[in-house]
């Protein structure tokens, strides 16, 4: 019994550590720095490379003018796919999950912990609700790239930037 405490305890300090001591590597590149987006001032950016219109915030959340507020919303690949359908969000309705690609695009490869401009895109998720749960999940953002099953979606994770197939969350994108 002591031992699994114990396990759970340094597996807890493990990522508490990175956390605290994440930070971008000063010898790569940004790939998405802020001179990159047009900040709209309704709660969305404009990258000027892809020129897509990202909501700064993940679904759920409330763009406060400043940050996102609000708790947010986890979907399934299919309730994300629906979702994004009935959206209206700065006066535009054509919002949409954006594909694997696209959302690729705004991961930051010069850092983890978050691998995302977090002056761009504030408080996205990025790091798991319970480290100590035995069910251990990097939370991931859908998108409507389907998997190679067909039943799911690719999805990406912002904690490392890595792909995967077990989304949680939508950042919905326009344009394109």
């Amino acid at each position: 019994m002591k031992r699994k405490y114990l396990f759970e305890l340094l597996i807890g300090l493990f990522f508490v550590s990175f956390n605290i001591f994440a930070t971008c590597d000063p010898n790569i590149i940004l790939t998405t720095p802020s001179s990159n987006f047009i900040i709209n001032g309704d709660g969305t950016v404009t990258d000027k490379k892809t020129d897509l219109t990202w909501m700064r915030c993940t679904l759920g959340h409330t763009w406060s003018g400043n940050y996102c507020a609000g708790t947010a919303n986890i979907y399934s690949w299919q309730q994300a796919m629906n979702s994004a359908e009935g959206t209206t969000f700065a006066n535009y309705s054509d919002w949409r999950v954006p594909n694997v690609k696209e959302l690729s695009s705004i991961v930051e490869m010069a850092c983890g912990y978050p691998a995302i401009n977090e002056s761009i895109f504030p408080a996205t998720i990025q790091s798991p609700p319970n480290y100590y749960d035995s069910s251990f999940i990097q939370p991931q953002y859908w998108t409507s790239t389907p998997s190679r099953s067909g039943d799911t979606g690719i999805s990406v994770s912002f904690y490392f930037g890595y792909h995967g197939t077990r989304g949680q969350y939508i950042r919905l994108v326009r344009g394109g």
